[in-house]
């Protein structure tokens, strides 16, 4: 009698019926379309590398530099083809650091630089990750907050018909095509919590360059608008690897929000040195003195205290702020300018400036009211040359009455994501509710955290867009859209919250796993508190 065969391995489903991530990613070996993508990308390698060479032969300049800029791009896309995930993560914690290396120059040239560069490889990268989805018939999950963004980028684009600088405003169409598309690619990513984990671990990574290079400020090591090439110190306000405060202060809004959620999901060996960083990270947001961003943080702080329902975490801020604004020189000053009556203030920052801005910019849209006068137009049309320090403004003048209902949808599905999620993470799966709390351990879920913190963002962005220029701020929007694509994965239930103090599920061979509720110490059959029941064979 011959032995019965032997089944082959099969991967099994999720809890939502799909192969697991790790088998599926994309990261094992390229599909069919992948191979495509790759020999693409190798053929331009190769057309590039030609084309450089003649570029050199010819003098250099542009002939070398956007040949390179084509190579790099290809490289990238051909790595994207098989570790998309590295290149993502990779370019997300490296961003806050490329301004340092200097800015191309203004219009065109500014996609040459560095910063500029990253974008479009990431569109690169989203292209070929998009490609190999398709190919594998796997459609894009659907999302309002990606709807709303690619409506308003379609209104941007629809702008720069006719519009009154239409370099610049390819360039700004460019950096806003990026945010979408590091939008699109962590949607297609973040499908386990692994990844997950990988995402929030690169945001953190890029905390790194803007607080070391602002103690360096601090300390008197580096000037003040140092080492940004072409930026110069704003009365005395740090400015970090950026070149203008208010970049700064943005940036370090962001992360400063991102590390207060997270840190009661950490254990207590994690939760001291993130603690010491969001101490340095307040202290250098408040003395950049750029009112916006404090306010809009304050206005995140409150959420985060509501939905994870730590008023202690406000109290510590006011505290904090409280301290900044007795002993960081220039604090009072700069937040009592807000009550003066002079419009011509040195920095352009004060609130009457920015009224009488503002009056002269609103009229702008009377010419083209349904499509506007083009990205970047504002400078170009009005004599103080600057942006109208107000995104919704912005996007009425510049998009038109069809962007700025698109810009709308975009804040409104920002925050929504983050409640979204947040219903979908608590309070049923959070550590407190499964009575498995441990001393020294997480406190929350760390999904229930990302939730808060995609949240609690949201909702300072969209206070802070009200004088502030953000549209297509690439260095704060990305990490923005990063954390609501990992709050829109959450929300979808890809994502789901394993507390990490809950004890293990043991499988016998006779039935169904067993699990010990940490609550009551009973052991019994069952799914594991965090896992719906099996569907019967």
């Amino acid at each position: 009698m011959s032995a019965p065969a032997t089944p082959a391995p099969s991967r099994s489903p999720d809890d939502h019926g799909a192969v697991p991530d790790d088998d599926r990613d994309g990261d094992a070996r390229p599909a069919r379309g992948g191979r495509a993508v790759t020999a693409l990308l190798v053929l331009l390698v190769v057309l590039a590398a030609g084309a450089v060479g003649a570029g050199a032969a010819d003098g250099g300049g542009a002939g070398v530099v956007l040949p390179v800029a084509v190579a790099a791009a290809a490289l990238v896309g051909l790595l994207a083809a098989t570790r998309l995930l590295l290149v993502v993560a990779l370019l997300l914690a490296v961003r806050t650091s490329l301004d340092v290396v200097g800015g191309g120059g203004p219009g065109l040239a500014r996609a040459l630089d560095p910063a500029g560069l990253a974008s479009v490889l990431l569109v690169v990268a989203t292209a070929a990750a998009v490609v190999v989805r398709r190919s594998q018939g796997e459609p894009l999950p659907r999302s309002a907050l990606r709807t709303a963004f690619l409506l308003f980028t379609g209104a941007a684009a629809l702008s720069l018909l006719g519009a009154a600088a239409p370099a610049a405003g390819l360039v700004e169409l460019l950096r806003l095509a990026s945010v979408v598309a590091m939008l699109v690619v962590l949607q297609v990513l973040v499908t386990s919590r692994r990844r997950l984990v990988v995402v929030l671990a690169a945001v953190g990574a890029a905390a790194v360059a803007p607080l070391g290079v602002g103690l360096a400020q601090v300390a008197g090591l580096v000037p003040l608008g140092a080492p940004v090439a072409g930026a110069a110190g704003v009365l005395g306000r740090l400015t970090g690897p950026f070149d203008h405060p208010t970049t700064y202060a943005r940036v370090l809004l962001v992360l400063v929000l991102v590390g207060l959620a997270l840190l009661p999901a950490l254990p207590r060996r994690g939760r001291v040195p993130l603690g010491l960083a969001l101490l340095v990270g307040t202290g250098l947001l408040l003395a950049t003195l750029t009112r916006g961003a404090v306010l809009a943080g304050l206005v995140g702080v409150v959420v985060l205290a509501v939905v994870q329902r730590r008023p202690a975490v406000l109290l510590g801020t006011l505290g904090a702020g409280a301290a900044g604004w007795l002993l960081l020189p220039g604090v009072a000053d700069r937040f009592g300018q807000v009550a003066s009556g002079t419009a011509a203030d040195p920095t352009g920052n004060s609130l009457a400036w920015r009224l009488d801005y503002w009056s002269q910019v609103l009229p702008l849209v009377a010419d083209r009211p349904l499509t506007g006068v083009g990205l970047d137009g504002v400078r170009a049309l009005t004599d103080a040359g600057k942006l109208p320090h107000n995104d919704y403004l912005r996007a009425l003048v510049e998009t038109g009455v069809l962007g700025l209902l698109a810009h709308a949808a975009v804040m409104a599905a920002l925050v929504g994501t983050g409640l979204a999620a947040l219903r979908a993470t608590a309070p049923g799966r959070d550590l407190r509710a499964l009575g498995a709390r441990r001393p020294g351990g997480p406190r929350t879920s760390l999904e229930h955290a990302t939730a808060a913190a995609a949240t609690a963002v949201g909702a300072a962005v969209v206070v802070a867009s009200a004088a502030a220029n953000l549209v297509t701020g690439v260095v704060v929007l990305w990490y923005v859209v990063a954390l609501a694509a990992c709050a829109g994965a959450l929300a979808r239930g890809l994502v789901t919250p394993v507390p990490a103090a809950l004890p293990p599920t043991t499988a016998t061979a006779a039935g169904p796993a067993v699990t010990e509720t940490a609550a009551t110490g009973t052991a019994g059959p069952g799914p594991r508190a965090d896992h719906p029941a099996a569907p019967a064979p």
